[in-house]
């Protein structure tokens, strides 16, 4: 059956509706490959016999993943803006219809259990679904997508009803608003610490405060947050936000370092791209760099001018005096070449790779407080923040 498009102009749908209209045709077909009997048996047994075949319709079935997420997620808000999800009861009673099997393949599947058996199909069902998406995501504190993911998912379940505008606006907010069962986070309580206000932390405090079940005497704004730094935010994490403070001055006065045909933020943006995106295995001089800056080789001894004023150590017979403020940003080698220090390689990937956003540092030291120290399992961010405070404090041990 033909489409024909529909004259926008005339069109007395609000434009969102329209979209949702209009993704009626588009949307994926219901069809979509899944993972059928063969490919999931040869996974199952490893029976090689059909492997050439279970491979493709393996990947076939592995790329039609968001195509069936697409569908699920479109065919709900059509059912949602027609009325037919209202009955929140019948909802639930549709979802929890199936048998048991889920949860039991699912968490054997992925070796994990909840901590206690709490016997409600409402509880199994969020958390085999939890079990379901940190397997295509990760955990909330692997990787700053996955905790982005998760703070999104968690926003739509406990603040359904707020503006969007006041959520992306939360950086400039000096409070979140009040919700039913949960205490606003106190602004101006988090900057007397020297912690940055954001939409993380405020779902942090709010989640908190809702847990605990604080007594009446607790339940204002100011009291609510500082129970939650006494009780969660140990001196490691303040330590951290010190930290965090200091690079982004250092990167704020790093033009300081510039010399004629070279600039720190040139040298840098070359050096951080050899150790972490290009990684040639080669030797990373001066010469090299300046390349890498798309600059001449006649360029060397800028490069190493600018490097040795962001080290106290930089390379030997220069006489350039260092312009860092808190520590050294870089290091030469004793096999002749530039390297990141661990407090640089933190302040980069605060500056190239999370364009100086807080809340990647603040998961890391609030999961770090609640957390236990001696869990082996370290993401790459945990990893660089960990190295860069051994690396600030080690004078502290």
């Amino acid at each position: 059956m033909d489409h024909e498009p529909v004259n926008e102009s005339r069109d007395p749908l609000p434009r969102h509706l329209r979209e949702l209209r209009n993704n009626i045709v588009e949307r994926p077909p219901s069809d979509s490959p899944y993972l059928s009997g063969s490919p999931a048996r040869y996974i199952i047994s490893r029976d090689d016999s059909h492997s050439a075949d279970s491979e493709e319709k393996i990947d076939e079935a592995l790329k039609n993943i968001p195509d069936r997420l697409e569908r699920l997620l479109l065919d709900i808000a059509i059912l949602q803006y027609g009325g037919y999800l209202d009955n929140k009861n019948e909802n639930r009673q549709l979802l929890f219809s199936f048998e048991s099997t889920p949860s039991v393949v699912t968490r054997a599947t992925h070796n994990k259990y909840p901590a206690n058996d709490r016997n409600s199909l409402s509880f199994d069902l969020g958390f085999d679904i939890g079990l379901a998406l940190s397997a295509l995501i990760g955990h909330h504190s692997d990787s700053s997508q996955a905790s982005e993911f998760y703070a999104g998912l968690s926003a739509a379940f406990i603040d359904p009803h707020q503006p969007e505008q006041t959520i992306n606006k939360g950086h400039s907010r000096t409070s979140t608003p009040s919700q039913e069962s949960g205490v606003e986070v106190d602004g101006e309580c988090l900057e007397q610490y020297g912690i940055q206000l954001t939409d993380y932390l405020s779902a942090k405090v709010y989640r908190y405060s809702v847990q605990q079940d604080l007594d009446d005497e607790y339940l204002n704004s100011r009291k609510v947050t500082e129970k939650f730094l006494d009780d969660y935010l140990e001196n490691w994490f303040h330590k951290l936000v010190t930290l965090k403070i200091n690079i982004e001055e250092e990167w704020e006065d790093i033009d300081e370092a510039d010399v004629p045909g070279m600039t720190a933020k040139e040298a840098l943006t070359a050096l951080w791209e050899l150790e972490h995106h290009i990684q040639s295995g080669n030797k990373n001089t001066s010469e090299k760099i300046a390349k890498t800056a798309n600059k001449t080789g006649s360029y060397t001894r800028q490069v190493t001018h600018v490097l040795n004023r962001l080290s106290t150590s930089g390379k030997p017979s220069s006489q350039t005096t260092a312009t860092i403020k808190y520590r050294d940003v870089v290091r030469w080698d004793n096999e002749e070449e530039w390297q990141l220090s661990e407090y640089g390689i933190m302040m980069l990937y605060h500056v190239f790779e999370q364009n100086l956003n807080s809340e990647w540092i603040q998961k890391i030291g609030v999961n770090k407080s609640i957390r236990s120290s001696t869990r082996q399992n370290v993401g790459q961010e945990e990893k660089i923040v960990q190295e860069a405070m051994n690396s600030y404090y080690k004078d502290e041990k």
